[in-house]
């Protein structure tokens, strides 16, 4: 069967326009990206100013938060469902989830080191760790950075860990035991330590920086997945 030379003509014309079109799309960068951070960490302030201020639209990227998780294994657990391309959370979270392979990340900067503190019942007369044996403190989760914390101050201060009865809440929730008495410390990043000395429920035992001078902290880490694929808009989020 035959067909007419215009026939033919347009539909190679069609055909070619089409073929570029899918060329085209296929070069063009994927510049959305998906963030993760936790809740009223003051140590993530500048995922928060960049957002503002939008920084990550200036270096040509479409951020969206696609969560605010209240504790550093919970964020580490949306990389590995694939929910995050990137994400501010502690250090020793996402270690934790490296080497139990709950995600495949990439550690791409350093956010900040210190800035935790333990909290004690504002009219408890604990003056040491040590006081603390046989008492309730919170912790925001294991493998947190703040357990880590809490056992060096432990072993530290000569005591077992175990003589600790250990309860894992989330910060928002350990102000409010703290304050009903429910229990007896807490150890959280700010500002949540400030906030209950703010509040006159609680007052600080101990700093950060007093258990483990400039420990490091919260760090930003990216899914293996867009460091091995964009690694362009990994450098455009660093410079955001």
């Amino acid at each position: 069967m035959k067909y007419p030379a215009r026939i033919l003509y347009y539909g190679a014309v069609l055909l070619w326009c089409l073929l570029l079109a899918g060329c085209s799309q296929q070069k063009t960068p994927d510049n959305s990206v998906r963030l993760g951070y936790l809740q009223n960490d003051l140590h993530h302030l500048p995922a928060f100013v960049a957002l503002e201020k939008k920084f990550f639209k200036d270096e040509g990227l479409n951020v969206t938060v696609a969560g605010v998780f209240k504790a550093g294994p919970e964020l580490m657990s949306a990389f590995g469902s694939g929910d995050l391309d990137c994400g501010y959370v502690g250090q020793a979270p996402a270690t934790a989830a490296v080497l139990n392979n709950v995600a495949k990340v990439k550690f791409i900067a350093q956010v900040n080191r210190e800035g935790s503190a333990l909290v004690i019942q504002s009219d408890d007369p604990a003056a040491s760790f040590a006081d603390l044996q046989g008492k309730s403190v919170a912790i925001p989760g294991h493998a947190t950075m703040q357990d880590f914390l809490l056992r060096r101050a432990a072993r530290t201060s000569g005591i077992s860990f175990e003589t600790l009865r250990i309860i894992v809440l989330k910060p928002p929730e350990m102000l409010q035991a703290l304050s009903q008495k429910q229990i007896a410390a807490f150890i959280s990043w700010e500002p949540y330590p400030a906030q209950a000395v703010s509040d006159n429920n609680g007052k600080i035992l101990l700093t950060s920086s007093q258990i483990w001078p400039s420990h490091p902290c919260c760090v930003l880490v990216a899914s293996e997945t867009l460091c091995r694929t964009r690694p362009a808009t990994v450098r455009k989020i660093l410079a955001a």
